[in-house]
């Protein structure tokens, strides 16, 4: 709905809110200290790692790291949006939530809600004509083995093939013009008679709900000769391909029980599948993964399986949805169908039971699959072959974010190209691969530096801890650092962001958590990870005074190491480049500088 949720109110039904109280509702809380614990609701654990701070209200789990504030909670607990679970909170704690709309916004919502309820007529008028005797979809459901269950719990249906204007007349009988069943995507217009006509017609159909479960779309399958195969709604103000998953509102509980969900190609393949027991299994409606169906998938899970069909096509779909899952930091496992078989071929010959086994047998992590796939196209006995699998896995290898996983995988690709790792890492650098591993003595030389880089990068975190929550703190600390005041890219966001709200923000870091945009994960964890640092009364006084200096001191050692190590190391002045000169003069003003400071 185009509407917003004031500012004010926002703040008001957080201000109302006890995240202590709200959580405690969901899951048994144990206070410990200032906080509460409980074994985290988002991942299985043993111990409790899931962390609630009355006073931030917050939460955070160092497990899973999901955290935030209660409106996150709600969302990640219930899979609403920001929206809904702000009016759920509201709901909850009585504050009324008023609706700002322009006549524009006003008109556009209420044709979205005529859409909604076309495709919902339409979706109970088709599994009508299912229902109404034998007929085409009917033998082909039975055929494939579908039950009529699992088609209701679809709601299946079927556009007849005699009548052109089944739809089109059932639906202008209850006052909904053509225009709006063209404007739908459920009617077209004949240019040689301006008749309109049903889009589908002999065909079996798929209704397309979205995360709510609102019918916004139509698949359908040909039944008997015709093209094409498949066709599909158009795009509409209610629908977008790349933003919806089918079957998400049968399998949804399924994908957050199990932590996982199976993604795959087609209608049936998700209805074969639940028709098996494999119910939380989802498609991704004939289109190209999308970073939005990433977002959508990490409301259920932060784990997928992606069982492609088994041809080369497949093994295409499955390799372009790699990235985008990875890049939402959504563990990825890729099964190995048998070659020409989909999954509802494997299902309906070998069973849940056969899904299994072949879950646990061929089932691969992202680089051991595409290792399977490299070894596939080249010859891993000889040297050309060899060289053509590093340069084939160098991407891959490089967006992997684990050390350990990386290095565990080198380790395992030596040994199938019968190679040793340096040899690999010689390769990979050549490649572009800066974080190839350096050799032992540069890494000890490394090791010499990182105390006081350990040092500045802690005492910098302290101070944004404090900059976010006192806008005394982050004013000053502003001016007397200037550049020195953001050093990484998660300072440099979260500083931008703030002077972009200018007088908006109130300094109340759990507020702010609101500001970020969700696609910005990094932000908000970094967010989530200063708020974690406590400091207690005492010690926050002592902090605040100090801190700035300590770091004014830390960036300017830092800058005067930097300077150094770019001047000869011997030679007088007077044999120096102008670069190196003026290297010189700053080096001497960093030393006023560094007096100035301890004066």
């Amino acid at each position: 709905m185009a509407a917003f949720i004031p500012q004010e109110t926002i703040d008001e039904i957080m201000a109302r809110t006890d995240i202590v109280e709200l959580i405690g509702g969901y899951i048994p809380l144990v206070r410990r200290g200032k906080n509460h614990v409980a074994l985290c609701p988002f991942h299985s654990e043993d111990t409790p790692s899931f962390s609630v701070s009355p006073d931030k209200q917050i939460f955070y789990c160092f497990g899973c790291q999901k955290g935030g504030n209660a409106a996150h909670f709600v969302m990640e607990i219930e899979g609403l949006t920001f929206p809904e679970a702000l009016r759920k909170l509201a709901s909850r704690v009585g504050v009324s939530v008023p609706e700002y709309v322009s006549p524009a916004h006003k008109a556009a919502s209420a044709e979205r809600q005529t859409m909604l309820r076309l495709h919902e007529l339409a979706a109970d008028f088709f599994q009508a004509c299912l229902g109404a005797g034998d007929n085409q979809a009917g033998a082909y459901l039975r055929k494939r083995g579908i039950s009529a269950q699992v088609a209701r719990d679809f709601k299946l249906g079927y556009a007849p093939e005699e009548d052109w204007q089944a739809l089109y007349a059932h639906l202008s009988s209850q006052g909904y013009t053509g225009t709006l069943l063209e404007k739908a995507g459920l009617a077209g217009k004949s240019s040689k008679n301006d008749r309109y006509y049903d889009k589908f017609h002999g065909r079996l159909i798929f209704p397309i709900a979205d995360y709510r479960g609102q019918v916004v779309a139509f698949g359908g399958r040909v039944l008997g000769e015709g093209q094409p195969k498949y066709l599909n709604s158009t795009q509409t103000m209610i629908y977008n391909k790349s933003a919806n998953l089918y079957g998400l509102p049968q399998a949804g509980a399924a994908i957050r029980q199990a932590n996982l969900a199976v993604i795959m190609e087609g209608y049936i393949d998700v209805i074969s599948a639940h028709q098996h027991g494999v119910n939380n299994a989802v498609a991704s409606l004939g289109t190209a993964f999308t970073a939005e169906h990433g977002r959508l998938l990490r409301r259920y899970t932060e784990r997928v399986l992606l069982a492609y069909d088994g041809d080369s096509a497949g093994a295409k779909a499955a390799q372009r949805g790699l990235d985008i899952l990875r890049s939402q930091d959504i563990e990825v496992r890729i099964l190995v169908l048998p070659k020409g078989q989909d999954p509802d071929d494997f299902l309906r010959e070998q069973g849940h039971a056969g899904w299994d086994k072949l879950v646990s047998k061929y089932s691969y992590d992202i680089l051991d699959y595409l290792l399977e796939e490299a070894l596939a196209k080249h010859d891993g006995e000889s040297a050309s072959g060899k060289g053509a699998i590093v340069r084939e896995l160098t991407p891959a290898i490089a967006k992997t974010k684990s050390l350990v996983e990386r290095e565990s995988f080198i380790a395992k690709l030596a040994r199938r190209l019968a190679v040793s790792p340096a040899t690999i890492y010689a390769d990979l650098k050549k490649g572009g691969f800066a974080r190839a591993a350096p050799p032992a003595d540069v890494a000890v030389s490394n090791s010499l530096q990182q105390p006081l880089a350990a040092k500045a990068s802690e005492t910098l975190q302290q101070l944004w801890r404090f900059a976010v929550a006192d806008k005394d703190f982050f004013f000053r600390a502003r001016m007397e650092l200037g550049e020195y005041f953001a050093s990484t890219s998660e300072q440099k966001e979260l500083l931008a962001l703030l002077e972009g709200m200018g007088d908006d923000y109130n300094f109340q870091p759990a507020l702010l958590l609101n500001h970020i945009p969700a696609e910005n994960e990094g932000l908000r964890q970094y967010l989530l990870k200063l708020l974690q640092i406590n400091v207690s009364e005492a010690e926050s006084q002592k902090w605040s005074r100090e801190l700035i200096p300590i770091v004014r001191a830390e960036a300017l050692q830092r800058r005067n190491n930097e300077i150094q190590n770019a001047l000869p190391l011997s030679g007088e002045p007077d044999s120096f480049s102008p670069e190196q000169r003026r290297l010189l003069q700053e080096k001497q003003a960093l030393a006023e500088q560094k007096h100035a400071l301890k004066g």
